[in-house]
């Protein structure tokens, strides 16, 4: 693709909820976006959008959300270590620190908000990633010829709606072709409200379980509801 275009919050869910640590996280975020490339790779240009503050109404639902998987992964951890510093034989030892594991990895996403301690070494390592490649010149990974694009957790708006808004405002060829990956299905929703004359080369592509990825044309996708609605 001409220019690849990420949603880096799922990337950070789903390493932080393998990781066993915050700085694992990040290490295993750097390799899921090595993946995404080698999957879509880039010609002329990579962005990266991290979600950023809502507005004002969103983030009181968004509180709310947080609150309730806190309070309950707080309790559960406390149990399961109590249960296994008390010695319990009814229950496997095993099982106990798999339960603290998974609270742990619940609790590690919840960071996932701006302004927190682990979105700004998030963004410090998506720095480090970006220099890495734009200095490589014969690895497989190579962006030696890319320019890349970081909106960090600091710039207001979701990511999804951040990739958009550089979309329209880019200076590209139309012709150009666009892959915007995420994993989230309103990826496409969003894509179709791209103006029909812009839609013709843009691809939105969803990873599935494994390395799997779900490839969709958004002009594909627009021709087969257009027919169904019209006949």
């Amino acid at each position: 693709f001409d220019h690849v275009l990420i949603d880096m919050n799922q990337l950070l869910h789903i390493s932080l909820r393998k990781s066993r640590s915050y700085e694992h996280g990040l290490v295993l975020m750097m390799k899921e976006l090595d993946a995404c490339l080698k999957m879509a790779s880039p010609r002329c240009s990579l962005v990266l959008a991290i979600d950023g503050p809502p507005a004002a109404a969103k983030l009181a639902t968004q509180r709310k959300r947080r609150l309730n998987p806190l309070t309950r992964a707080v309790n559960r951890k406390r149990q399961s270590e109590r249960l296994l510093n008390s010695n319990n034989k009814r229950v496997k030892s095993s099982l106990l620190r798999r339960k603290i594991r998974f609270a742990a990895s619940e609790l590690r996403t919840l960071a996932i908000t701006p302004a927190t301690d682990i979105m700004k070494k998030a963004e410090s390592a998506l720095e480090y990633w970006a220099w890495q490649r734009l200095l490589s010149r014969h690895n497989i990974l190579s962006l030696n010829n890319v320019s890349i694009h970081i909106s960090k957790s600091t710039v207001p708006g979701e990511g999804e709606v951040k990739l958009l808004e550089w979309f329209y405002s880019a200076e590209r060829n139309p012709n150009d072709t666009v892959a915007i990956i995420g994993g989230d299905s309103d990826l496409v929703l969003e894509a179709l409200t791209i103006p029909i004359t812009k839609l013709r080369n843009v691809f939105v592509v969803l990873p599935e379980a494994g390395s799997v990825y779900r490839c969709v044309s958004v002009w594909e996708m627009t021709r087969t509801l257009h027919q169904q609605i019209t006949y």
